[in-house]
């Protein structure tokens, strides 16, 4: 199992479960947050880290990306339904996974919503 782990939508129902086992397997994990205050449970566990950040401005978090060999993608852009709405989430994911091989991460696990 990859030693550090960066998670996209850990904040979230699944995504704490994620972080939480990471944590317990001794993972180093950076958990990207749009407000770590709501995150401050996860951010006390072991091992775990909260970054402020969100996916569509990847200026915060990018370099942090190249320092973890795996990549847990959860997140998704929250909002209506809307053709735009959903143009944004492919954008973010496509600028993600990108970032994530041009930064040398290893393994990538996606989920969709």
């Amino acid at each position: 199992m990859p030693q550090r782990v960066f998670v996209t939508g850990g904040t979230g129902f699944v995504g704490a479960h994620v972080v939480r086992a990471l944590s317990e397997a001794d993972c180093r994990v950076t958990v990207l947050a749009r407000d770590p205050r709501h995150a401050t449970a996860l951010g006390a566990l072991p091992g775990v880290t909260l970054l402020p950040g969100d996916l569509e401005d990847p200026a915060p978090w990018s370099a942090a990306l190249a320092a973890h060999e795996a990549c847990v993608h959860l997140a998704l852009i929250w909002g209506d339904a809307s053709d735009d709405l959903k143009l944004a989430d492919l954008h973010a994911c496509v600028r993600l996974f990108t970032l994530a091989a041009e930064s040398g991460v290893e393994h990538l696990i996606y989920t969709s919503s």
